[in-house]
């Protein structure tokens, strides 16, 4: 076979018989019509490529990231996946390592992410012009519904966190643990958030926190989402994260450093000074949860339920969405729009107090006249209708429309 590329670069490649040459000139000439791509470099595997993928993106995003991305070419694609060349890749082969996946019993939350790491991945590959077209774009949908989403979420209720909050309270380890929970209670963060807040973040005079980081793995990175955001401090947590950090300032005195140095300390510190461990966290967490004799939950439901208290106490779910920084408010809906209770039946009833107001003395008009009728029967009827000027012939029996009297109280 001899043909050109789009960049004008003559390529020769054998082929076993006339009839395979041209299939394949075919294919190829398909291909490059579908935008620039290089079928010498596309013969590279995805095992080879990957590796260098990995490094160029590096720079370029968050440190969670990149740890997702190399576990999940690790653990999932590339051992089904490694050994296909790039330009051989087809839709049906991600089509079944995803279906896979499902069927071996994987959350949808891993599969999406198996999905996202090999659709980035190809694509960088269609824009280094190595591809013609990303196989893994319109793989199937296998992200979790909203109903899904909804039934997934846990959270305490008012007086099940009030019993949590009392047990930690009591047989947390130290105050820093004890007020990392009471946090992540009253303000809704992510775990990563609230271990790497440092005292210089806390806002006392307005009653409120800074989110500028987000600690995972060790590793400190922006927000989720890369954006900064101010979220409110309750009076009660002003007073905890207080007590927080007269302890900070007099650990410093003790190591004869000046206060000077007091707005970047780590807010929750273990015995070394630096940020508490994520892991260990969680593991406290689970044990303070079985102690208060509560049903297990996971961390996160702290977040869920800062989420639904403030729901249940009215606030609206733009202020609830700005608190927990959500990306935008679809996802705060989504997420927390069926704990509203009651929000339409509030709003129909001050339509009906509305109408009552104005109409009260024209339902008893109408009570009147249905009285009138009623004793008239028939001939009443018929009178009334003469009187205002319409036929006994009419088209509708609805006295809406025939008779004036009810049209000018509809």
């Amino acid at each position: 076979m001899d043909y050109r590329d789009n960049s004008g670069r003559r390529i020769i490649q054998k082929a076993e018989s006339k009839k395979d040459a041209n299939e394949k000139l075919t294919k190829i000439l398909q291909l490059l019509k579908g935008g620039n791509f290089d079928p010498i470099r596309a013969k590279v595997t995805l095992e080879e490529y990957a590796p260098t993928w990995l490094e160029t993106r590096r720079p370029e995003i968050k440190p969670s990231t990149m740890t997702s991305y190399e576990y999940t070419l690790r653990v999932h694609i590339l051992p089904a996946l490694g050994k296909i060349p790039l330009g051989k890749l087809s839709r049906e082969a991600v089509k079944r390592l995803l279906t896979e996946k499902v069927k071996a019993g994987l959350s949808r939350d891993t599969v999406r992410v198996i999905h996202a790491t090999l659709r980035v991945l190809l694509e960088d590959a269609v824009d280094s012009e190595i591809l013609p077209t990303n196989v893994a774009r319109r793989a199937g949908k296998f992200t979790k519904s909203k109903a899904e989403r909804q039934e997934k979420i846990q959270f305490f209720s008012r007086g099940e966190l009030s019993l949590f909050l009392d047990t930690a309270r009591r047989h947390a380890p130290d105050l820093d643990h004890c007020a990392l929970f009471f946090c992540l209670a009253r303000t809704g963060l992510r775990i990563g958030e609230a271990l790497a807040l440092q005292v210089g973040d806390l806002d006392f005079l307005n009653y409120q926190i800074e989110v500028r980081r987000n600690l995972v793995k060790s590793k400190i990175g922006t927000p989720k989402g890369g954006r900064f955001r101010r979220v409110d401090m309750s009076m009660q947590l002003s007073q905890v994260l207080n007590a927080v950090v007269a302890k900070r300032k007099e650990e410093l005195l003790r190591q004869g450093k000046t206060t000077d140095e007091l707005p970047t300390a780590w807010l929750f510190q273990n015995r070394a000074g630096g940020p508490l461990d994520d892991s260990k966290v969680r593991k406290l967490f689970n044990r303070l949860v079985a102690k208060a004799g509560l049903v297990r939950r996971n961390l996160h439901s702290l977040r869920h339920t800062f989420a639904s208290l403030l729901i249940q106490n009215g606030e609206s779910l733009a202020y609830v969405r700005d608190q927990l920084g959500h990306s935008s408010i679809q996802i705060t809906v989504d997420t927390y729009g069926h704990l509203v209770p009651g929000g339409n039946r509030q709003a129909v009833n001050k339509l009906d107090d509305d109408f009552d107001a104005v109409t009260e003395t024209s339902w008893k008009q109408m009570e009147t006249f249905g009285g009138l009728a009623a004793a008239g029967g028939e001939k009443n009827q018929s009178q009334v209708i003469e009187k205002i000027g319409a036929t006994r012939r009419i088209r509708t029996g609805d006295l809406l429309i025939t008779n004036q009297l009810l049209y000018r109280l509809s």
